[in-house]
């Protein structure tokens, strides 16, 4: 088979094979003054086609904003001018809890169901009594957290329906309704729930449990959002990026009509995004090169693995070649982006130079221990040997 052809052919199955799409973070509480809060981390394959997509209200519908991203199209999540939110995670599948009693909704694709909820919902109740009354083949492997402005909080899945009776409300990817608590099995779910009950909800503290929570891996946190659904204020973040926020309001962004932000562009001065218009206009080398002007030498690697995964993966997949997953591996030394590479099986070469960078990093590790280890056992053999010496002239003194 030709190289090209081969590629390409291990690429589109990497992108077809089934993965937890909704694997996010969602959290949202009551903060004493009576505003609620709510927070979520995006978890996907990186892309930077993240969009916000805004829509205006009508004589029949409100106006909401709702979020997708080029790897995956469907309605992520949204906020409406009501003060309605809603966030999906993935879930083990589970069957639709009285199936046969409900009409199956009419919509056509997935996010029909949501966006109608974006566009005729003002509270958490409305939307748990439409729910009941549709069958939604989709929910079978998700989990919508939702919250309002009254201070109502939900968790829909697919087999309940309800108003979370506590301050606050987690979800991850673990079905809530479950009795065997599989919710706290996770590492995340613990890390909000332990911020949240300990902490005033508010800027800072979604802040915090957002930056915690996220995922940086191959299955990473694209971007993470803050809300207060009482005033309309929106933060955005963007790449594990939690010292510099976009800030924003629901108003703002509705006032300029029905459009769609590619939120790159909310981050015009970052390195990533440059690095990724070099991309475009030039080449892998140019937006290298871009990269290596960040100094601290982790946040580089970090970004070059974002690239990395938006070119094969991402909003630019569309250029990939043979020649550029070699420059990938040549240019990183991130064994996980490597490990995925290796599994895109491009050719026959590119996964042995793959894993030989592997080795080669491995090794690295290898020889940093060997050299560690002996020079921190000399140094404590030198100062054992001083304390040694101390003492005896303290003896003989005491002797003298």
């Amino acid at each position: 088979m030709d190289p090209t052809i081969r590629f390409f052919t291990f690429l589109i199955i990497a992108l077809i094979t089934p993965t937890p799409t909704w694997s996010c973070t969602i959290f949202c509480a009551k903060d004493s003054h009576g505003h609620v809060w709510t927070g979520n981390n995006e978890d996907a394959r990186f892309s930077l086609g993240t969009k916000a997509n805004v829509v205006t209200k009508t004589d029949s519908t409100l106006g909401f904003i709702w979020y997708n991203y080029e790897n995956n199209r469907y309605a992520q999540g949204g906020i409406n001018e009501a003060g309605l939110f809603y966030d999906l995670n993935a879930v083990p599948p589970t069957d639709i809890k009285n199936a046969d009693q409900k009409t199956t909704f009419p919509g056509v694709n997935i996010e029909d169901f949501y966006l109608y909820l974006l566009g005729h919902c003002k509270t958490v109740p409305e939307v748990i009594e439409f729910y009941s009354k549709y069958k939604i083949p989709w929910m079978t492997t998700a989990q919508m957290n939702v919250a309002d402005k009254q201070g109502n909080l939900g968790i829909i899945n697919a087999d309940s329906a309800w108003i979370v009776n506590a301050n606050y409300s987690i979800s991850t990817n673990y079905n809530l309704s479950h009795p065997d608590k599989d919710n706290v099995t996770g590492w995340r779910y613990p890390i909000a729930d332990e911020i949240l009950l300990k902490s005033e909800p508010n800027f800072e503290t979604f802040t915090k449990i957002c930056d915690a929570t996220s995922q940086r891996k191959i299955f990473n946190t694209i971007f993470s959002s803050i809300c207060n659904l009482n005033t309309g204020e929106l933060w955005f973040y963007y790449a594990w990026d939690y010292e510099n926020p976009h800030k924003t309001t629901l108003q703002e962004l509705l006032a300029m009509g029905d459009t769609v932000l590619m939120m790159r562009d909310w981050f015009p001065e970052r390195k990533l995004v440059k690095a990724y218009h070099s991309y475009i206009e030039y080449d892998f080398n140019t937006a290298s090169g871009v990269l290596d002007e960040i100094n601290d030498p982790q946040m580089r690697a970090d970004m070059l693995k974002l690239l990395s995964i938006d070119m094969l993966a991402g909003s630019t997949r569309d250029r990939a070649t043979n020649e550029l997953v070699v420059q990938i591996i040549d240019s990183s030394n991130d064994v996980g982006l490597l490990r995925w590479l290796n599994r895109l099986a491009t050719t026959e070469e590119n996964r042995e130079l793959a894993l030989k960078k592997i080795r080669s990093i491995q090794m690295a590790n290898v020889i940093d221990n060997a050299l560690f280890w002996p020079i921190m056992i000399g140094g404590l053999i030198i100062l054992l040997i001083a304390f040694l010496k101390k003492r005896n002239k303290r003896q003989l003194i005491k002797n003298h």
